[in-house]
């Protein structure tokens, strides 16, 4: 149990790292910006802010989810409950793919990755569909 435990914070440490790098990014990039409606409105921008308020929002789920496992049998409907929603906050978190390729400009390896997402692009959100519709029908 302790292995797993010391895996988990390690984890959660690089985690919270790559969260503090994309706020701090975040932030950078609002204060130069020019016109900051338009780069809040901006996609990346929405993204990156899912990103962060998702790790925000899990670390307040881990404590709640902590405290209600703590209590009788009565609260254990909350308690799944809010496993159901950082399973959601998990799939939100994947929006940091888009970091990747957009540094893909970059490099010529990520820029290969890239156009080859974008060639299979079709047979990707079939697959995600499919698991779309299998974590909804057996959830």
């Amino acid at each position: 149990s302790s292995g797993i435990n010391a895996e988990y914070g390690i984890i959660m440490s690089i985690e919270t790292l790559c969260t503090l790098w994309i706020t701090t990014f975040l932030i950078l990039r609002f204060y130069w910006s020019e016109d900051r409606t338009k780069f809040a409105k901006s996609f990346m921008a929405i993204m990156d802010s899912f990103v962060v308020m998702s790790y925000f929002i899990t670390l307040v789920l881990f404590e709640l989810e902590a405290y209600l496992h703590e209590k009788t049998d009565s609260d254990q409907n909350r308690f799944f409950t809010i496993y159901r929603v950082m399973a959601c906050l998990r799939m939100i978190k994947l929006f940091r793919m888009v970091h990747v390729f957009n540094l893909a400009r970059y490099n010529a390896l990520f820029f290969s990755l890239g156009m080859a997402v974008k060639d299979s692009m079709r047979d990707l959100a079939v697959i995600f569909m499919f698991i779309f519709f299998c974590i909804v029908a057996y959830a």
